[in-house]
C-alpha cells in the first residue's frame, strides 16, 4: 500500500513538473517574440544609427526605482536623429502600442538614448509612458 501511494505521487510530481515547464517554456517563447517585435518597430521607426537589444529579464526582480516586475527588457538607441525629444518618446510609445500584441504582457520596457556621449532614458512601466 505504501509503495503504490509512492508511485502515485512520484508521477503526479512528474506531471505536474512536465506541465509547469511546458507552460513556462511557450510563456518565454511568445515574449521573446514580441520583444523582437519591438525592436524591428523601433529599427523601422526610429531614425537611430543603431537600435539593439541589451537585456531581456524573466522572473520575479525587485528594484527600489521600479517595484516589483516580472519581466523586463532593455534597448539602446544610439544616434537618434529628432528634434523633440519628449515628442519623440511619445511616438514610440504610440508606435509600440498600434503595432505591437501583447506588449502588455511585458512589465518594463526601458528605452536607452545615446547621443554625443549623452544618455537619456525613458521606461514604459505596466504599458504607461
Amino acid at each position: 500500500m505504501k509503495n503504490s501511494k509512492t508511485i502515485f505521487f512520484t508521477i503526479f510530481i512528474v506531471v505536474f513538473s512536465v506541465g509547469v515547464a511546458k507552460g513556462f517554456y511557450k510563456s518565454v517563447k511568445k515574449s521573446e517574440a514580441i520583444t523582437k517585435e519591438i525592436l524591428t518597430v523601433l529599427k523601422d521607426n526610429c531614425n537611430c544609427k543603431a537600435v539593439v537589444k541589451t537585456s531581456y529579464l524573466k522572473g520575479v526582480q525587485y528594484s527600489k526605482k521600479n517595484g516589483v516586475t516580472a519581466e523586463t527588457v532593455t534597448y539602446q538607441l544610439t544616434d537618434c536623429d529628432f528634434n523633440n525629444f519628449n515628442q519623440e518618446v511619445k511616438c514610440i510609445d504610440n508606435t509600440l502600442r498600434e503595432k505591437i500584441n501583447g506588449i502588455e504582457l511585458l512589465d518594463l520596457i526601458t528605452l536607452n538614448f545615446v547621443n554625443n556621449n549623452k544618455r537619456k532614458t525613458v521606461t514604459i512601466k505596466n504599458n504607461c509612458l
